[in-house]
């Protein structure tokens, strides 16, 4: 801990310690969970409508594991951060043959059907982005509920 803040610890109450603990706690424990579920590589596979069943069944527990590493280890993680976990993975195996359009211009139009393969590089992207979104809120709600209001140094 840095020397300048000690004076400062010292006049957190028991409370609001043990408030900041179990916000933690809860914190790593549900974002975990919502880390595992948006990831898992059987239900993804499961809602695409391509064959990939053993193209990325190393890719994404590989991912889940850099995303979990990122999450515990800085508590405003955002998208930004979980893109640059992709470079902590070894790349995905080519997913469907793209179609004739560039990714952007599908993200952009919101068409969903054109991320149905979780391989192609729009999808994972779109995935991580989903996370991040899910794990921001959760802080939110968290810090709400442990504090009384959301801190907005996140």
């Amino acid at each position: 801990m840095h020397q300048g803040r000690d004076e400062e610890v010292r006049h957190i109450s028991s409370i609001d310690l043990l408030r900041w603990v179990k916000f933690v706690e809860e914190r790593e424990d549900e974002g975990l969970m919502k880390i595992d579920s948006a990831l898992d590589w059987i239900t993804l596979d499961s809602e695409s409508n391509c064959t990939h069943q053993e193209d990325g069944k190393d890719f994404y527990p590989r991912l889940q594991k850099a995303v979990e590493d990122a999450f515990t280890f800085n508590p405003c993680v955002e998208g930004k951060d979980l893109f640059a976990v992709l470079d902590k993975v070894p790349d995905p195996p080519p997913g469907c043959k793209p179609p004739p359009h560039s990714d952007e211009f599908y993200y952009h139009a919101c068409a969903v059907d054109e991320f149905r393969c979780p391989l192609r590089p729009m999808s994972i992207r779109s995935n991580l982005e989903e996370v991040a979104r899910e794990l921001a809120t959760l802080n939110r709600t968290l810090l709400d509920e442990a504090f009384g209001e959301v801190v907005k140094s996140c």
